[in-house]
């Protein structure tokens, strides 16, 4: 199993990388509510086979419900924007994935504040990656033609 959380986040980063061209696919054969709903499905079943090869009993703690509830009602709402974004006589997704995806830097100031993650890492090297983040995500939305 690997263990280097770079690397988990580079595989991830394929992952995530790859998941818009079923979306959009999907967007445009069928209502965004249904596709919604569908991903919902998807990730359900993820979640059932990465628990069975886990093994274990299901946990039921408020705070791990809370918590993963309260994610996914966020990440749909993200989710809906960006899947109206797509639908839309203009969403390219050679334009729009770049632009959601500056989701990095909300959830890169998060982990520095919310969770004190500026004591763990070079503040610097944070400060550049999300200007370069900004950047491309700026050129990319002037890159429509």
């Amino acid at each position: 199993m690997l263990k280097n959380p770079l690397v988990l986040a580079f595989i991830a980063s394929l992952f995530f990388g790859i998941w818009p061209i079923p979306l959009k696919l999907a967007i445009s054969s069928g209502p965004a509510p249904d596709v919604v709903i569908w991903v919902g499905t998807g990730i359900t079943i993820g979640g059932c086979v990465w628990k069975f090869f886990e093994g274990g009993s299901l946990s039921y703690s408020w705070s791990l419900i809370w918590n993963s509830t309260f994610g996914g009602i966020i990440y749909t709402a993200g989710l809906v924007c960006a899947l109206l974004a797509l639908k839309s006589e203009d969403g390219h997704l050679s334009l729009i994935a770049p632009i959601y995806n500056i989701n990095t830097i909300w959830a890169m100031l998060a982990g520095l504040i919310y969770f004190n993650e500026y004591q763990k890492v070079s503040i610097p090297y944070a400060i550049a990656g999300t200007v370069l983040i900004t950047i491309g995500g700026g050129l990319t939305g002037l890159a429509k033609q």
